[in-house]
C-alpha cells in the first residue's frame, strides 16, 4: 500500500512539473503562418457575432446574400463597402454614442489600402455597443484580431 501511496505521489509530481510542448504553426516560424482567415470571412465571423436583437428587419432576408458576399471579399474597398452596408443592417441605438451610420460610410468612404480596410473593420467591431455582440465573441476576440493582423 505504502509502495502504490508513493507511486501514485511521484507520477502526480511529475505529472504537475511537465508542461506540455506543443509544436505550433507546423513547426514554422511565426513569420510564415498562413492567414486562415480572408478578410471576407473576418468580416462574416464578426456579423455572426451581432445579436439577432441587433439587427434591423431588413437583415433577416438580406441575411444570407449579405454572408455570401461579404465572405468572398478580398480586397480593401470590397471590405469599406461591406462594412458599410453592414452599418445599415444594425439599429442605431446598437451603436456606441457618438457613433452613426454616417460615421461608418464616412471612414469607410475614406479607405484606399488594406491597412485601412483592417483598421476600419476592427474599429467597426470597437463602435458596437457590448451588449449587441453575442457573449461568445469575448472568447473569440483575440483570435480573430490576431488573424485580421495576418492579412496583407
Amino acid at each position: 500500500m505504502k509502495l502504490k501511496l508513493m507511486i501514485l505521489s511521484i507520477a502526480t509530481v511529475v505529472s504537475l512539473g511537465t508542461k506540455a510542448q506543443l509544436v505550433v504553426n507546423g513547426g514554422q516560424s511565426a513569420n510564415t503562418h498562413e492567414v486562415k482567415e480572408g478578410p471576407g470571412k473576418l468580416l462574416k465571423t464578426l456579423a455572426e457575432a451581432i445579436k439577432t436583437n441587433a439587427w434591423l428587419n431588413t437583415y433577416t432576408k438580406q441575411r444570407n446574400p449579405f454572408l455570401n458576399t461579404a465572405e468572398n471579399v478580398s480586397n480593401a474597398t470590397g471590405m469599406a463597402a461591406n462594412i458599410s452596408l453592414l452599418s445599415t443592417f444594425i439599429k442605431p441605438d446598437k451603436f456606441k454614442n457618438g457613433i452613426t451610420r454616417n460615421t461608418v460610410m464616412a471612414a469607410a468612404s475614406a479607405v484606399t489600402s488594406m491597412n485601412q480596410a483592417k483598421n476600419l473593420l476592427k474599429d467597426f467591431e470597437t463602435w458596437l455597443k457590448p451588449e449587441a455582440i453575442n457573449s461568445i465573441w469575448k472568447l473569440e476576440r483575440n483570435g480573430w484580431l490576431n488573424e485580421i493582423e495576418l492579412v496583407k
